[in-house]
């Protein structure tokens, strides 16, 4: 009981303060910006260039990083994807 009451304490303070929120539940990072894979970001989140392009194909329906304005991966551990603007 007391390891839930913890849990939940902490999930309360995390709604309330956004800065509290992002040191439990991390932030987003941006792995392309403007076509342009972010290397240091990709190593950074363990995140292989392979499943980058599937999460662009299944997301975002593109094939090349070129198309992307940029794609993110975000605290829930999926990849978002904005196309550019052609």
């Amino acid at each position: 009981m007391c390891w839930w009451g913890s849990i939940a304490c902490l999930g309360a303070i995390a709604f309330r303060y956004h800065r509290f929120a992002v040191l439990v539940k991390g932030g987003e990072e941006v792995l392309i910006e403007a076509g342009r894979i972010k290397p240091e970001a990709m190593r950074r989140t363990h995140i292989s260039e392979e499943d980058l392009f599937e999460d662009l194909r299944l997301n975002g329906q593109l094939n090349n990083p070129d198309e992307v304005a940029t794609a993110r991966l975000e605290r829930s551990g999926q990849i978002s994807v904005i196309p550019a603007k052609k």
